[in-house]
């Protein structure tokens, strides 16, 4: 409905600050979460043993599904990249080893070893001295649950802060920012 709906208007160079500092904010709630699952877990071994972490690792994703930010297109003003440029700024280009924990990732292809599709969102975590990406299992035989992978298991992933109006379909969110350039 029309109430539900805020549109705001902003010269293309840069990215409506209103975008920024939602993601910004999300960004630091989900920091929190992920601290309070880290209670739970051992950092040199992160598995997701006990009722606890599982719980604690769900409240992370179930907060990171709740911000969609959705571009028209990957490249150019207001796209996917001019989003993650802005916000990973060098260490855009550097890949996952510099993204910061609580970056959202999407995985860009099917890997059914270890039960991921194309368009799933996870998000980075920081063990002792590497890196750990938490997402949901995605598998005919478990319908649910959340499984910590290690990032250099996955062949293709990209920063997921916003994704395209095409990777999004079918998914559903509390709160939708759509930048619609021209």
């Amino acid at each position: 409905s029309s109430e539900c709906l805020n549109i705001i208007y902003s010269n293309q160079e840069t990215i409506p600050e209103i975008i920024i500092s939602t993601i910004n904010l999300k960004t630091k709630e989900l920091k929190s979460l992920i601290k309070s699952l880290k209670k739970y877990i051992d950092p040199k071994q992160i598995l997701l043993e006990n009722i606890n972490a599982l719980k604690a690792a769900e409240r992370v994703l179930n907060c990171l599904e709740e911000l969609e930010v959705l571009c028209p297109r990957r490249y150019g003003y207001w796209s996917v990249e001019h989003i993650h440029k802005t916000l990973l700024g060098e260490e855009f280009e550097k890949g996952i080893e510099k993204w910061p924990e609580g970056t959202p990732v999407i995985c860009c292809k099917n890997q059914s070893n270890i039960n991921l599709s194309n368009g799933d969102i996870g998000i980075i975590i920081n063990g002792s001295n590497t890196k750990y990406l938490l997402f949901r299992v995605n598998s005919a035989e478990k319908s649910e649950g959340c499984q910590i992978i290690n990032p250099a298991r996955v062949e293709l992933l990209k920063p997921a802060y916003a994704i395209t109006i095409h990777k999004a379909q079918g998914s559903e969110a509390k709160h939708v920012m759509c930048l619609w350039p021209n």
